[in-house]
């Protein structure tokens, strides 16, 4: 909807390691995750990303990642799930929208 191609976007999923182990909570898994994760900003190099959920267990990644511009909204299933948080997710992809223009074809 806000005009972007796959093939300009990355997708990726913070946790990458599950153990299997339902005792785990996904906070813990994301700390044996976030070197992975680094190493795929390392080689992708986005000017953007899209945090879709909680962006606070990202916050050293966040802080270590130089000229990215960083975006959060609320997860997927959250937005199925509470209809009322379509309008805020819609309106922060807006301003993903607005800065890729602003990035990748100056400013509109």
């Amino acid at each position: 909807a806000i005009g972007l191609e796959m093939k300009e976007c990355y997708v990726t999923n913070l946790i990458k390691c599950e153990s299997g182990n339902s005792l785990i909570k996904p906070s813990d898994m994301v700390k044996n995750c976030t070197k992975i994760l680094q190493k795929e900003i390392e080689i992708i190099k986005p000017s953007l990303a899209i945090v879709m959920g909680d962006i606070l267990p990202l916050q050293g990644v966040v802080n270590s990642s130089k000229g990215i511009t960083w975006f959060n909204t609320e997860h997927t299933i959250s937005l199925i799930k509470n209809p009322e948080l379509k309008r805020p997710a819609w309106e922060t992809l807006k301003l993903v929208r607005s800065r890729y223009l602003e990035l990748h074809h100056g400013a509109q």
